[in-house]
């Protein structure tokens, strides 16, 4: 039932014929580029009255993010975004609805666009290719040998040449207005969606090291995202540093992250490794299968370290056989859902019902319709069969392993956060990296068309009390792997092995 983490990680879609599209100023050296002025059409205010109204009746993060007490600083906040939506809509309408849904710090809740551009399709790509998303994309005039030349001479460690797994290459240059500080302008690339010259990203600066990236995606909808860049500049996000080439790598890596199912080697006599790349529902019996065929080589090591960087989450069915592994004591899992009650989230369970019958949820929606049907307009129900869990998948301490440790990142989210959880209540487990995605306060998305225009809003209907205070930050771990240092070696020296 809950909204599954998308491997892409913070990715928000926008619909392409409401893009962000950005005017600019001029260039430091005017030789690189010549300025063109986009321009785009789109009834912003009217996409953002629908979405704000719904949102403040049937979203769950709004009634736990807007009190009593916030409520006059939201109203300050929606009035200076409907007076930006009326000042430039136009040009930067998803960006204003994306910075409306954000404020709720929930990651679940987004617009995005109901496009599905097949680009393998000739008739639509042609269409794309004369449509107002792909003419209006900010474009400037590109002389590769003059941007190579600029970079070369340039002080500033953000500027460089980019590649995106060899499909993309773009200059990242300084070029400053009230929502960005750098842009990525395509030097080349592979994408027919794309050519030389167009604005493919851009980069605002928040923090000292904390950056919004806005990219733009196949189809040319926006993608957001918070990203942190260390120093010195070899990567900013998925993109990878091409020239200059920084004098002194950073260290400051996640290593080699497998990207195998799962990987199961011994790091030495004492101590075992295994990586995880999903919890999919897809990969439920082949896990269940290897997880099993691994378990006496892991009750015979002492120390184990468990690799979940990267894993997007799926279903808490596919760790059960690992979590005897960590047990130490009885323990409760006191998280629960609530489930927010209005006429707006009835109808939609109702439609559900109507148009896409599942068997095997028919009788938990229509419990949870009656349910609802009973409280006033605006409760949150706790479903009558949810009890705090006891902690029952073993009562044995095994003496191995004596030490776990789970490794995460910002890219572990949903079930792979509440296998982090499990972890936590055990006196045997460590978890180390960095902060998880925080994929885990809220879920059972509803999605609903907004009238009169191409955006789709996804809505949280649940939240969970006890994993709310994860939401949007992530899960923080028990040792922080430092800057410039290797994780998988922090890691073992974390476990206390070579």
């Amino acid at each position: 039932m809950l909204h599954q983490y998308n491997q892409l990680k913070m990715i928000v879609k926008h619909p392409f014929f409401c893009l962000i599209f950005l005017l600019g100023s001029l260039v430091s050296d005017p030789t690189v580029f010549a300025q063109t002025t986009p321009k785009a059409d789109c009834d912003c205010l009217e996409a953002f009255t629908f979405i704000s109204n719904y949102v403040e009746k049937n979203q769950a993060s709004f009634r736990h993010v807007v009190t009593a007490d916030q409520r006059p600083a939201y109203e300050t906040f929606k009035r200076g975004i409907r007076r930006q939506i009326q000042k430039e809509g136009k040009r930067r309408c998803s960006l204003f609805l994306h910075q409306y849904m954000a404020y709720f710090k929930d990651h679940h809740s987004q617009v995005h666009a109901a496009s599905t551009l097949d680009v393998s399709d000739p008739d639509q790509l042609k269409a794309f290719l004369a449509s107002a998303a792909f003419r209006n994309t900010e474009t400037v005039a590109v002389d590769s040998a003059k941007a190579y030349n600029y970079v070369k001479h340039s002080n500033d460690p953000v500027e460089g040449i980019y590649d995106l797994y060899g499909s993309y290459q773009v200059l990242i240059q300084k070029n400053k207005n009230a929502y960005r500080d750098y842009y990525g302008v395509l030097l080349q690339t592979k994408s027919p969606t794309w050519k030389p010259g167009q604005v493919k990203l851009e980069l605002k600066r928040m923090a000292a090291d904390t950056y919004q990236y806005q990219g733009y995606l196949q189809d040319h909808s926006l993608s957001l995202e918070l990203l942190t860049i260390d120093q010195p500049v070899t990567r900013i996000g998925e993109w990878t540093k091409l020239y200059p080439v920084a004098t002194t790598a950073s260290k400051h890596t996640q290593d080699s992250i497998p990207t195998a199912l799962t990987t199961f080697k011994l790091l030495d006599d004492s101590t075992a490794y295994l990586s995880i790349s999903t919890f999919s529902r897809e990969y439920l019996s082949t896990l269940d299968s290897t997880f099993q065929a691994l378990t006496p080589a892991l009750q015979r090591t002492p120390y184990l370290l468990i690799d979940v960087r990267d894993n997007g989450g799926g279903s808490s069915l596919a760790y059960q056989r690992l979590l005897p592994l960590l047990y130490t004591h009885p323990s409760t899992d006191d998280s629960f859902t609530e489930y927010l009650a209005t006429s707006g989230i009835i109808k939609q369970y109702e439609n559900l019902l109507k148009n896409s019958p599942n068997p095997a949820l028919t009788s938990y929606r229509k419990d949870l319709i009656q349910q609802m049907k009973q409280v006033p307009e605006g409760t949150f129900i706790r479903l009558r069969q949810d009890q705090p869990k006891a902690d029952s998948t073993s009562k044995i301490r095994l003496e191995k392993p004596r030490k776990v440790l789970i490794l995460y990142n910002r890219n572990c989210g949903s079930s792979c956060e509440t296998f982090v959880l499990a972890g936590m209540r055990s006196k045997k487990v460590v978890t180390v990296g960095e902060n998880s995605g925080g994929y885990i306060g809220y879920g059972n998305i509803m999605t609903i068309p907004v009238p009169n225009s191409a955006y789709v809003l996804e809505s949280s209907t649940t939240r969970n009390p006890a994993l709310v205070q994860y939401e949007y930050t992530g899960i923080p771990p028990m040792r922080k792997v430092p800057a410039q240092t290797s994780w998988i070696e922090f890691a073992r020296q974390e476990l206390g092995t070579p």
